[in-house]
C-alpha cells in the first residue's frame, strides 16, 4: 500500500500553509504590545522578563518583518523537508536504530499512536538543558 497522490498533495498543501500561518503568527507574536508566553515549543519553556523586554525594544518595520517572516519559514521547512528526508531513507536519524517507514493511505482499520502527542512528550527524552 502506498500514499496516493491526492493524499501526499494535501499533505504537501497543507505544511505549506502551516509553515506560512505560522510564521506569521510568531512575527505579530514579536511586535505585539505584550508578548505573552504563546510557546508551544520546546514543551513547558516561557520567555523570561529579560526576553519580553528586549523583544519589546525591537522597531517594528515593514522590512524587519519580512526577514523575520523569511527567516522562520526557512527554518520551519528545513525541519520538515529533514523529517520527508527521514521518511524517504535518504538520510538516517542519529539517535537511535532506524529501520525506516512509510507514509501510506490511512484505511481506518488500524490503531495508531498519535504522532502530534508523542512529538511533545519525547521532547525531554532528546534534549540536553538549555542554557
Amino acid at each position: 500500500m502506498r500514499l496516493s497522490d491526492h493524499n501526499l498533495l494535501a499533505l504537501l498543501l497543507e505544511i505549506h500553509k502551516n509553515i506560512e500561518n505560522d510564521t506569521k503568527a510568531a512575527v505579530n507574536i514579536i511586535f505585539s504590545e505584550s508578548v505573552d508566553n504563546l510557546l508551544a515549543y520546546p514543551p513547558g519553556i516561557e520567555f523570561t522578563d529579560a526576553e519580553r523586554d528586549e523583544l519589546r525594544r525591537l522597531n517594528d518595520n515593514p522590512a524587519l518583518r519580512r526577514a523575520l517572516r523569511k527567516l522562520l519559514a526557512s527554518h520551519a521547512a528545513e525541519a520538515i523537508f529533514s523529517l520527508f528526508s527521514l521518511i524517504d531513507g535518504t538520510i538516517d536519524p542519529t539517535h537511535a536504530d532506524w529501520s525506516g517507514i512509510r507514509l501510506v493511505d490511512d484505511h481506518g482499520d488500524d490503531y495508531r499512536e498519535m504522532l502530534h502527542d508523542r512529538f511533545l512528550e519525547t521532547y525531554w527524552d532528546w534534549e540536553q538543558p538549555i542554557k
